[in-house]
């Protein structure tokens, strides 16, 4: 952990070395423009330049984030990735809003005269208006009624439709760019986009995919289903307990989209797999579709949400809500195949007992883990024995009574109870860089 923990400084270290460096090319490399400008008119013309190449950086770094790469994975966690991409993108956006009105501001708003020669200015103001498309329909995507096969096709074309007209515009409506260090930098930057397309594209594509069959699907618990899988060949993919992996199906009932679930089975025979899904959309509702021998197409596995990560004898505190169990239940199933004898209380939430998926199974789990204890919440079946009704200050302070609050806790659920208990724990005195989170809002 404290290697991960310098490996992200370091990161965060590099991408602000970079965006600084980016922001001093207007006063090291001035634009015939500057030497016309004096006084307050300079100053707005060389911040409108900043905003613009503020932008370009952040456009350059936002396949980077979306683009699966395990070592960013391995730092940070794929949906820390997500999250950042989405913050990224309306930061993104204000700057290249701010871009042409500081540099028409620089020009007393007096617009560039309707003349072949300013293609340049207007493929900016095009691709501004792109920019804006591609970030504004993300945000309200759900507001607008647009489904997210449909969102994510518009997406991976605007995508390097954007990132093509970026790299253009940048390079012919500013002289440094055209030579000198700016060039090869920008050059640079244009190869390295190109590449990160590419493999971005790849993963898309059946080639670097690993191919399973589906074997087995019946329910789990209400609006539930548990999905097994084997590989064609016994080359499956490799994972650790809690990690999640894209899985794409292709068959005649359900829709061949891509989507992350965690993986529930514990490592172990690495031809098998098991995902654990709740109905609660367009494409979760197909999934009782599935029929035995069709085709998932797994691209995985990801995320540093593991308990293997930290030391073996550490106590640990596991709060989840309804399906965000997935991962806690993969890491309870290598427990108790190493026959862990730390420390652990699991916190789980759901609405009714019918809402509990593998119901015997934690039974056995509970007898086969020694020191594993396990609290239910049901928050529509009050009348249940032996129970809590809610996650509140009081239910949580009697459920962690007398447990380590320097112990690590993972956390997985909706976002809202999330953040929820994450306020809680502060109050219990946990400390916020001990609670591991993870969740994909798409």
């Amino acid at each position: 952990m404290k290697d991960s923990l310098l490996l992200k400084a370091l990161s965060v270290f590099l991408f602000v070395v970079i965006l600084v460096l980016s922001c001093t090319i207007p006063f090291y490399f001035e634009s015939p423009s500057m030497f016309y400008k004096f006084g307050m008119e300079k100053v707005l013309l060389r911040t409108g330049k900043i905003f613009g190449l503020v932008t370009f950086v952040l456009l350059i770094f936002q396949p980077l984030l979306a683009g699966r790469f395990v070592f960013l994975d391995k730092v940070f966690g794929q949906d820390k990735l997500l999250l950042f991409h989405k913050r990224f993108a309306i930061v993104l956006l204000c700057f290249a809003v701010f871009h042409p009105v500081f540099i028409l501001w620089a020009e007393n708003f007096s617009f560039f005269p309707m003349e072949k020669r300013y293609w340049p200015a207007f493929l900016g103001i095009f691709l501004l208006n792109l920019i804006i498309l591609m970030v504004l329909s993300s945000i309200f995507r759900a507001l607008i009624g647009l489904r997210w096969h449909r969102w994510i096709i518009v997406h991976r074309i605007l995508a390097p439709t954007i990132m093509t007209f970026a790299i253009i515009h940048v390079l012919r409506v500013s002289k440094p760019f055209e030579s000198g260090m700016p060039n090869k930098l920008l050059l640079g930057a244009a190869f390295f986009l190109g590449f990160v397309f590419i493999r971005k594209w790849l993963l898309t594509t059946a080639l670097f995919k690993k191919k399973y069959q589906v074997v087995r699907v019946k329910s789990a618990a209400k609006n539930a289903w548990s999905v097994d899988l084997e590989a064609f060949s016994n080359t499956g993919i490799e994972f650790s307990p809690g990690q999640f992996a894209y899985i794409m199906p292709i068959g005649k009932n359900i829709a061949k989209e891509e989507h992350p679930f965690t993986i529930a089975s514990a490592p172990g025979k690495i031809s098998s797999l098991q995902f654990v899904i709740r109905s609660c959309g367009d494409f979760t509702n197909q999934i009782p579709q599935l029929q035995v021998d069709d085709t998932i197409l797994i691209d995985g596995a990801y995320g540093n949400f593991c308990h293997v990560l930290l030391d073996e004898k550490t106590p640990l505190v596991m709060i989840a809500g309804g399906i965000g169990i997935t991962p806690m239940l993969s890491m309870l199933r290598a427990m108790a195949k190493s026959r862990d004898d730390r420390k652990i209380i699991l916190i789980w939430s759901n609405k009714t007992k019918d809402h509990i998926i593998f119901g015997k199974e934690f039974l056995d789990l509970d007898a086969q883990i020694k020191n594993l204890r396990i609290y239910h919440v049901l928050t529509r079946d009050l009348n249940h024995q032996g129970t809590f009704n809610r996650i509140d200050k009081q239910s949580l302070m009697a459920m962690l009574k007398g447990f380590d609050p320097k112990a690590p806790v993972f956390l997985c659920g909706p976002p809202a109870m999330v953040e929820h208990v994450k306020e809680m724990l502060k109050f219990q005195e946990f400390s916020s860089h001990r609670v591991y989170t993870e969740s994909f809002v798409l």
